[in-house]
């Protein structure tokens, strides 16, 4: 169940017009009692200026005023095209027939006469702006229904009970809905229909929806993906709460952000590909090189061959590695998902590299005998960038640099299995942890303090695994210092 907040409230705005100081402060004396916000003028004149300056919800007009009468001052707010259709009322001590056709001719909707019963001005009052809410309201949604219906972006009307209540075309079109059907489109709420294609992502930002604008991270829709077609990602932003009228409601934007988000992550993995790839044979090159160069004259012929040969090879390796990278560069466009699924019993020793690599010297596993036949259907290169990332995480936030690892595989089911890696590190904060898989500009945005540079591998991290459909958490481990990260992926039986 999604949780809710109360509705905003709406104040109607009154201008009431009349040369009487003492009629002018019982009117308000009597409408505050029912919260509307009152501004007052003293002749037509000034009525009319600041009806023309403002905007309200219903003018009172006295009949006999100097400078410029009710009447004249009904006509020529009918005559502006912004205060044409503000309902007015007049107050008139004539009660003749010839005076109320008078101003119904300029235009009045209502008519009070001096003295007036106080209970009689509140009823009618509170029954005209009620109405006029509910005009203005219609307004505004068929004038941003008119806007919206063939934007580039879609656009929702969701009520407090998460109905859609108007759907663009695109909203239609990313929802898998008939643009053809009546609104309300549906009974059944947003989050229900999209779920049928999308995975809310990061869960913790769509336990409020959608009253908590903006959340603390931005929200996603994320379509996983399949044999046929990439991930594709709609970013959801709710951008204004529209209180008046019988359904009040959210206006909600759905925007395509996969370019954006498959650039950022096609990024991100190129820059850990060159890292991780060109690291070892760089550095071996180098030491090698600088050792022939300095002490060639103290070295023997058996020696030279030796460093010469590990250059040779070095070299032979960095070019591989090059040559690796350019392919990459060449099929950037290729799927998260593998033709060859990555089998999961190569999970060990890719870790066991890893972490040799990062001289991390403790590594403890516990794998469920029943994941032996499992393959992962993530590909080869993109689990170790994100197997990578998480224990280049450990290791650079651990205080002593020296981590404990600990890995645990395990079925979930059928499809899917959870592979958990500790560390005796650090615990972070609530909010940290709220946000540790924000994707795209918020890891980037939000780790910038205590502990510069935290999240945007895991950023990265949970990019690669919410597109392939898979799950990640994070959570301190209880009672023992470090974190605990666990990664539900999708598996195959298939070899």
């Amino acid at each position: 169940m999604v949780a809710r907040g109360k509705s905003m409230t709406y104040q109607s705005k009154i201008l009431i017009a009349d040369d009487d100081v003492v009629v002018r402060e019982n009117l308000e004396a009597l409408l505050s009692l029912d919260k509307y916000r009152l501004e007052f003028a003293v002749n037509g004149q000034e009525a009319v200026d600041k009806a023309l300056r403002d905007s309200f919800d219903l003018i009172v007009l006295d009949v006999m005023m100097p400078y410029k009468d009710g009447y004249a001052a009904c006509r020529e707010l009918r005559a502006h095209s912004s205060t044409a259709e503000i309902p007015i009322i007049l107050l008139t001590a004539l009660d003749d027939r010839d005076s109320r056709l008078d101003g119904i001719k300029a235009g009045a909707d209502d008519f009070i006469s001096k003295p007036f019963d106080h209970r009689e001005l509140r009823t009618r009052i509170r029954s005209i702006t009620r109405l006029n809410r509910y005009r203005r309201l219609l307004t505004e949604r068929t004038k941003f229904e008119r806007v919206v219906e063939n934007a580039e972006s879609g656009y929702l009307l969701v009520d407090d009970e998460d109905r859609i209540l108007f759907a663009n075309a695109k909203a239609c079109l990313y929802l898998g809905l008939s643009s053809d059907q009546p609104q309300p489109i549906t009974d059944e709420t947003f989050l229900t229909i999209a779920q049928r294609q999308y995975n809310p992502k990061p869960t913790e930002a769509w336990t409020m929806w959608p009253n908590d604008s903006p959340p603390a991270v931005q929200r996603y829709l994320v379509r996983p993906e399949s044999e046929t077609a990439r991930d594709f990602w709609l970013q959801i932003n709710v951008l204004e709460y529209l209180s008046s009228g019988p359904q009040p409601a959210w206006i909600v934007s759905l925007i395509d952000v996969t370019t954006q988000m498959t650039a950022l992550r096609d990024a991100r993995e190129f820059h850990a590909l060159i890292a991780h790839k060109l690291r070892t044979p760089l550095s071996s090159l180098l030491i090698s090189s600088e050792m022939l160069a300095k002490h060639s004259e103290g070295l023997s012929e058996q020696e030279v061959n030796q460093l010469s040969t590990i250059i040779l090879n070095s070299a032979q390796q960095f070019h591989e590695e090059i040559d690796q990278i350019l392919h990459y560069m060449e099929i950037a466009s290729e799927t998260l998902k593998s033709s060859s699924p990555c089998p999961l019993k190569q999970v060990q020793e890719m870790i066991t590299n890893i972490c040799k690599e990062l001289s991390i010297v403790a590594v403890e596993f516990q794998i469920a005998e029943e994941t032996a036949d499992r393959h992962i259907t993530l590909s080869q290169n993109v689990l170790e960038i994100i197997l990578w990332a998480i224990l280049e995480n450990a290791y650079k936030f651990h205080p002593q640099g020296d981590p404990v690892i600990e890995v645990t595989i395990t079925c979930e089911s059928d499809n899917t299995v959870q592979l958990t890696i500790m560390d005796n590190g650090i615990h972070l904060s609530a909010e940290q942890l709220t946000r540790v898989w924000a994707p795209y500009y918020q890891a980037d945005k939000y780790f910038t303090g205590q502990i510069k540079g935290m999240g945007l591998g895991l950023a990265m991290v949970a990019s690669f695994v919410w597109s392939v459909g898979g799950y990640c958490r994070m959570y301190n481990r209880p009672f023992k210092p470090g974190m605990a990260l666990e990664l539900v992926l999708p598996v195959t039986t298939a070899p």
